[in-house]
């Protein structure tokens, strides 16, 4: 996984502030990829929210101690795990479920309020996801409201997608909403 890391490196160092990235990832590279992206932005000092549709929150913060992230500077909103029981804590809220996109984004929107810095980030894991839970123009809308959220609020965001996995037409708006397309 070094050539994803010094990729998405790479990718990031040329950056300014305010920006939407599209990480556009192959399946096999997808977890490294996003891991990579959390720890570059944290350590530019960046604060943040981590939106998992895809893996339990749990899982996510044992991958992010195994690999030296820390997570003091994240917030976490977990949008599968309330369906098996799990419930939030302060650094956790957990949605009802993935197809719930409104609440989905009234909590990003309340997680964002309550990061305490000027270089705000909002990671969005993944768009694909979301697609096994919601028609297809539900998730258009819901990615165009949350570019457009964070431009209007001056919030760094990573959009994820996994190649292959979004239709053609989706990967096209989220492209050109974006500041960059990286594709690893």
């Amino acid at each position: 996984m070094p050539d994803v890391n010094n990729r998405i490196k790479k990718e990031f160092e040329t950056l300014s502030s305010n920006f939407v990235v599209l990480l556009d990832t192959h399946a096999e590279n997808y977890f490294d990829a996003v891991m990579e992206s959390v720890r570059v932005i944290l350590e530019k000092g960046g604060k943040g929210v981590y939106v998992t549709v895809s893996r339990p929150y749990r899982y996510i913060l044992k991958e992010m101690q195994k690999r030296n992230i820390e997570t003091e500077n994240l917030l976490f909103l977990d949008c599968i795990s309330c369906m098996a029981g799990e419930h939030g804590d302060e650094t956790c809220t957990y949605v009802e479920n993935p197809a719930a996109l409104e609440e989905i984004s009234m909590h990003i929107t309340s997680l964002i309020d309550r990061v305490d810095s000027d270089k705000k980030f909002l990671i969005m894991d993944s768009i694909s996801t979301l697609l096994i839970y919601n028609t297809l123009n539900s998730v258009k809308e819901f990615s165009m409201f949350l570019i457009n959220k964070m431009r209007l609020d001056e919030v760094d965001g990573v959009l994820v997608i996994i190649e292959k996995e979004a239709p053609e037409d989706l990967k096209q708006i989220l492209i050109a909403m974006s500041d960059k397309l990286i594709s690893v």
